[in-house]
């Protein structure tokens, strides 16, 4: 089985006159939908009941939920331990399931036009501590396209804000980039200053909230390009 490429944009050829990158976070920024969120129709399905039992036994777990970000486990693993009860055809339904995170989603589709306007200016980089299905299950996700490369934690085995240099850092400097050629949309405040704490910029940011994502990216832009001037 082949693992699904970082690089994503097929017309790469024009990315190395790209001098600036956005990265954006995905829960709490493009989408709010948890794992399972696509129910069954009928209420009362036993794979709803069963799927709602993993969700909230595995998500009240810190450690448990960690180690599945870090890719220590994986989702096969979760359900196994989690729901050891149920039979080989029903956890394979529960995965299946879970595979299909994408299907009938909802988006924060202002958010990415709003990406869209500036694919021309930088890299779009989507950058998520997420897990191992997510990854598995992003070839569904319609607007994969947008984004020049994906960065997840439970592929480079650390979180974000534990350390930036290797989630952010080792893509930066394989394009020739640093952190204050970079900005973080992100609704974790950590995150968002860890970013910083680097050189990068950061925009601390939750879908529904009321900052102009527009008017803050263009002003990163305009106050980046000077800054590129005077040096």
């Amino acid at each position: 089985m082949t693992s699904l490429p970082t690089q994503l944009n097929h017309k790469d050829i024009l990315l190395p006159f790209k001098n600036k990158v956005i990265f954006v976070d995905w829960h709490g920024v493009i989408s709010n939908e948890n794992f399972w969120h696509n129910k069954s129709k009928s209420e009362n399905h036993y794979l709803n009941k069963i799927a709602t039992e993993i969700s909230e036994r595995v998500f009240s777990d810190d450690i448990i939920i960690e180690k599945w970000l870090r890719g220590e486990i994986d989702y096969q693993q979760i359900i196994h331990d989690f729901h050891s009860e149920s039979s080989k055809h029903t956890k394979l339904k529960i995965a299946n399931r879970l595979l299909k995170y994408f299907h009938e989603i909802e988006l924060n589709i202002k958010l990415l036009k709003t990406l869209s306007e500036y694919r021309n200016e930088a890299f779009i980089v989507m950058a998520t501590d997420n897990m191992d299905c997510f990854f598995k299950s992003l070839p569904d996700f319609k607007y994969l396209g947008l984004f020049d490369s994906v960065l997840s934690s439970n592929k480079l085995g650390v979180l974000k804000k534990e350390d930036p240099d290797v989630f952010f850092g080792e893509w930066l400097s394989a394009h020739s980039l640093n952190f204050s050629n970079a900005i973080l949309i992100d609704d974790s405040i950590a995150n968002c200053n860890r970013f910083t704490e680097k050189g990068g910029h950061a925009i601390n940011y939750t879908i529904g909230s009321k900052i102009n994502l527009k008017n803050k990216l263009k002003e990163w832009f305009t106050f980046s390009n000077q800054e590129s001037l005077i040096a």
